[in-house]
């Protein structure tokens, strides 16, 4: 939003700039995001598994080899980085790990005011920034790239600062920052679904871009191209704005299953997984409802070009019509998470949040011959989510209430 206020003196300035901005998000998001949520995501449900089984030593382990897969995720991000982007990337990324990282340990054993904390922290400094670089000093499109650095320097700084003074429920010592890959693999295979969401939204960005250049009945340097790719990223980013209240019941629900498995407390497991579906469909049917009624006025946040809005507000609409099917992924795919099923939660986030959509707007966008059917797709692509997502329930269900486990007496 501050990109498209912003950066530039006019209009036209701003819709091109937040376009770009639009072109070069997949790099952010496919090699920032989903390379740096294996490990941050992966590592939280596992820490929670282990602290319901009582197993101090294992939570330890998990903890430091957490941090010393980000560690050198940092470093090799390090050597790549350069060769392909801005070295501004290279201190981006190891930052972005260790926010990511720290929130998802805290969320593992339940710390969850400490892990809003750190988000509030981290999006509060963001705004401040954006507004102070882009507004006041006019620094432009790099400007928000600072902005998102110090951000998340003063985030690490309180997620360092909860676990070395020792507010968690386990010490972390140097010797557990020894990598034991059995644990790594374990974590990545948690992790898988975390990494997807960063994927995902890159693909995803590819594809509409390429669909509305394809099927664009003008050419592709017009104003109205221009428009229509801007409004598909900001869309995009709509999209994952919509999810994030979505996600976050999902996140605070994760680290509780994840214990109950540990614990083998079925029932409570299954019981949490209903409240996190009926807190999420709630949630999305009232997020849908005003995203529908405000459309306009959400596109004029972005940009205050006459074609953006027009061509965003249609999108933003047809999106809304079935972001209340979105709790049937969205809440399993935690409960997937917490049994170890990495692989099958990782498909199911997937498929919802770019296979189905990618599927349907190509389809789309064939027959009707221009990039309408980008934005058309949204509620088609929800539903067959959806009933992917009922498939994986039904074939997973018996190992979630622990039909298929030795029985535990609780």
């Amino acid at each position: 939003m501050f990109i498209g206020q912003y950066a530039g003196s006019t209009v036209e300035e701003k819709k091109l700039a937040l376009a770009g901005v639009s072109l070069a998000s997949p790099v952010e998001q496919c090699l920032l995001v989903g390379c740096s949520l294996i490990f941050a995501q992966g590592g939280g449900p596992l820490y929670g598994r282990y602290l319901g089984k009582h197993d101090e030593k294992t939570s330890r382990r998990i903890i430091g080899n957490t941090f010393s897969m980000d560690v050198l995720l940092g470093i090799v991000m390090a050597i790549v980085l350069p060769l392909i982007c801005d070295p501004l990337l290279v201190l981006l990324d190891i930052l972005y790990n260790f926010c990511y990282a720290t929130n998802n340990l805290m969320r593992g054993e339940g710390a969850a005011m400490f892990s809003c904390t750190l988000m509030i922290i981290s999006a509060v400094m963001n705004i401040i920034s954006d507004f102070i670089l882009l507004k006041i000093l006019g620094i432009g499109v790099s400007g928000a790239a600072y902005s998102t650095i110090i951000a998340y320097t003063c985030a690490v700084s309180f997620g360092l600062w909860f676990f070395i003074s020792k507010r968690s429920a386990v010490s972390v010592r140097c010797s557990d920052l020894i990598p034991d890959w059995k644990l790594v693999c374990n974590m990545m295979n948690v992790g898988l679904s975390g990494m997807v969401i960063g994927l995902a939204n890159g693909i995803l960005s590819i594809a509409c871009n390429q669909f509305i250049l394809h099927f664009s009945p003008y050419p592709a340097e017009s104003a109205e191209t221009t428009a229509a790719i801007a409004a598909s990223g900001s869309l995009v980013r709509m999209q994952f704005f919509m999810f994030i209240p979505v996600n976050s019941i999902a996140h605070g629900v994760v680290a509780l299953i994840a214990y109950c498995r540990g614990a083998a407390l079925y029932k409570r497991f299954m019981s949490a997984l209903k409240v996190c579906f009926i807190g999420q469909f709630v949630v999305s049917l009232v997020v849908g409802v005003l995203c529908f009624i405000f459309a306009e006025q959400l596109a004029g946040l972005f940009n205050d070009d006459p074609d953006f809005i027009a061509i965003f507000s249609k999108g933003l609409r047809y999106m809304s019509v079935g972001v209340w099917l979105c709790p049937c992924a969205c809440s399993l795919y935690p409960g997937l998470q917490a049994i170890g099923q990495g692989f099958s939660s990782a498909f199911v986030l997937l498929n919802r949040s770019c296979l189905s959509i990618i599927i349907v707007q190509f389809v789309m966008c064939y027959y009707r011959k221009d990039y309408w059917g980008v934005f058309m797709a949204y509620p088609i692509a929800e539903a067959l989510s959806a009933v992917v997502a009922c498939c994986f329930f039904l074939y997973w269900r018996k190992d979630m209430e622990g039909v298929n486990l030795p029985v535990v007496d609780n």
